[in-house]
């Protein structure tokens, strides 16, 4: 997983590496992006409604 504060292109990206079965989580305002090694899946969740086209209007690219 790659992981930066979100907008602050400035700030280094961490990589974190999770295995299957780990539970990560994420503060809001924090973009992140995963790569798998293998073919696998992840299932985000949160206790709010995610809006891309009425509020939540931030891109950030953590990876290309």
């Amino acid at each position: 997983m790659f992981i930066r504060r979100g907008g602050r292109p400035e700030e280094e990206i961490e990589e974190v590496l999770i295995t299957e079965g780990s539970l990560v989580f994420i503060k809001p305002g924090w973009a992140h992006a995963y790569k798998t090694i293998e073919e696998g899946y992840a299932i985000e969740f949160s206790p709010t409604s995610y809006d891309i086209i009425s509020r939540d209007k931030v891109v950030d690219h953590v990876v290309e």
